[in-house]
């Protein structure tokens, strides 16, 4: 899994406004980069199970390329401050993109598994993606 640069003003770790709240922003960061490895893993492991289940090349294509983007968004969010919002955006594109896949296969076949748990997923990535711009 990617892990972030701990160091204080160097990374998404550190305080981003001068006089801002370092501890609040450090905690945050870490929740924020822990649920984005949860939600890296469930991505890869879902399109595996997809392949396992049903052989569904697709399935495992599509899993592998969201799961690489979003580590390759975390490894942007966490490492230099220059290309944080790189990373930003792409994560929050990411998710968009699985939230909307998710809502199209839910409509269309009822299950809700996995269509749902993508669904809830990527909306709570999003709403913590949207939290963190907001707070700097």
């Amino acid at each position: 899994m990617v892990t972030g640069n701990t160091e204080f003003g160097g990374s998404a770790y550190g305080n981003r406004k001068s006089g801002g709240h370092v501890k609040i922003d450090y905690i945050y960061a870490m929740f924020l980069t822990v649920y984005t490895n949860i939600f890296f893993s469930l991505v890869f492991i879902g399109g595996l199970i997809g392949f396992l289940k049903r052989g569904s090349k697709a399935s495992v294509i599509a899993g592998t390329i969201s799961a690489l983007l979003i580590a390759l968004g975390i490894y942007w969010f966490d490492t230099s401050m220059e290309r944080q919002i790189t990373g930003l955006y792409l994560l929050v594109g990411v998710s968009a993109f699985l939230a909307i896949f998710a809502i199209v296969r839910l409509i269309r076949t009822g299950k809700l598994m996995p269509a749902g748990l993508i669904l809830l997923l990527s909306i709570a990535e999003l709403n913590l993606l949207w939290l963190w711009y907001l707070q700097g």
